[in-house]
């Protein structure tokens, strides 16, 4: 929902109010508690002037990446702006995600069926404005979306389909129909809010070609880690158990299980790996020589409960994992962890206390905890040149009753 504030006085000069320093930015409201949605009011210039819903052939559309995840007829939705919510919690569209560095980009576009004349339909317009995705967990609601007002951005900011740094850009112009090249730009001739929105323009022409086609579209890049939660980083749905076969979704190496992952609210519970469970998380990139994993926010990021059985130990593999603001960030009770290699790992608390409740102002407690633990080894020899580094908590390493525990080049 946008916000601007026009206050007409008695005379004929007119007095605007803007509900920002900003020229006409608008205010976009949202419930905070609604997370991974896709929020935009949308208009075509094909008018029905009461006339009963009918079927044109052409098609305003949303995607993310290569995925269609929203589209409607010209003849239907009226003559004025919608307002649409695209749940984006779905498996294809979580599926499309690219992990590789490649760009994931939202766009928006004009679809056109084959065959159709300018007795159909007589070119198109189609406006775009207030798109709305919250940053996950934001507190305040962060928009995702560069220029989700489309007011930051002025005409001659429009990227072209190789500039995808700009806010919005070009992603696909054809060349046809036949009445002359479409046109993307930022316009001031319709908006829902404030003084600009997205606008698609095809012209009039005999024939709009031979083929279906998606003829026109505009885009803007992604982050997708903002938009993800703790539980999409697995490819598995969520069970008391995880099966066999899930991997990670962000490009690092295979969970293998089974592993246990508890809800959370505010702050999750972690990671538990059970005995006989088996987890792997290699946060190395040889190119880069950074740590490309993070577990952050959690009451205990790996917690190896132990059972009473004793038949099975866990297996931990941790390298070059970033764990940052976690009450606890290894914690294992009543186990043997023969079976570890911890290495070149980052344990740190850069907001000093902690930020999610029901821990909000908590001191973090300690990176290791070890009760009742035998055959610890952590800072084994590789080849990667990164050591284990604890900075920021009460204790950094708790043991009490740990027996042949090794600590190399830690």
């Amino acid at each position: 929902m946008g916000f601007d504030v026009n206050d007409y006085g008695s005379t004929s000069e007119e007095y605007l109010f803007n509900a920002s320093a900003w020229e006409h930015i608008p205010v976009i409201v949202v419930d905070p508690s609604e997370e991974q949605m896709l929020y935009f009011n949308i208009r075509d210039s094909y008018l029905l002037n009461g006339a009963a819903s009918t079927t044109v052939g052409v098609k305003k559309q949303a995607y993310f990446n290569e995925e269609l995840i929203w589209q409607e007829d010209i003849g239907k939705g009226g003559d004025g702006w919608e307002y649409v919510a695209v749940d984006l919690d779905q498996t294809f569209i979580k599926n499309s995600i690219k992990t590789d560095g490649s760009p994931n980009i939202l766009s928006f576009s004009i679809f056109v069926e084959a065959g159709l004349y300018d007795y159909d339909f007589r070119g198109l317009n189609v406006w775009i404005d207030d798109i709305y995705m919250k940053k996950f967990g934001s507190a305040t609601g962060d928009n995702l979306i560069k220029d989700g007002s489309i007011e930051i951005s002025r005409p001659e900011d429009l990227g072209t389909t190789n500039q995808l740094d700009r806010n919005w850009f070009e992603k696909y112009t054809l060349a046809s129909p036949a009445g002359g090249a479409g046109d993307v730009s930022i316009a001031i001739s319709d908006r829902k809010s404030g003084t600009h929105s997205l606008a698609l323009t095809i012209p009039s022409s005999g024939s709009y070609g031979i083929v279906a086609a998606e003829v026109i579209s505009v885009g803007t890049q992604i982050n997708f880690t903002d938009l993800l939660s703790c539980y999409d980083y697995w490819t598995p749905e969520y069970h008391e158990s995880l099966p066999n076969g899930g991997f990670s979704k962000v490009g690092f190496e295979p969970f293998l299980f089974p592993v246990t992952m508890t809800t959370y609210t505010k702050v999750w519970q972690g990671i538990i790996v059970e005995d006989g469970g088996i987890l792997n998380i290699n946060g190395f990139i040889a190119t880069t020589g950074l740590r490309n994993c993070k577990i952050s926010d959690a009451v205990a990021a790996i917690y190896c409960p132990g059972n009473s059985s004793g038949t099975d130990v866990p297996t931990l593999t941790l390298i070059a994992v970033d764990f940052s603001n976690n009450l606890i960030s290894i914690e294992a009770e009543n186990v043997d962890l023969g079976i570890a290699d911890i290495v070149g790992c980052n344990f740190n608390a850069t907001s000093g206390m902690l930020t999610k409740i029901p821990h909000e102002g908590v001191y973090p407690q300690n990176h290791i905890k070890l009760e009742n633990v035998s055959e610890f080894l952590i800072g084994t020899g590789t080849s990667i040149n990164l050591l284990n580094e604890f900075s920021g908590v009460q204790m950094g390493v708790l043991l009490t009753k740990v027996v042949f525990s090794e600590w190399l080049s830690i």
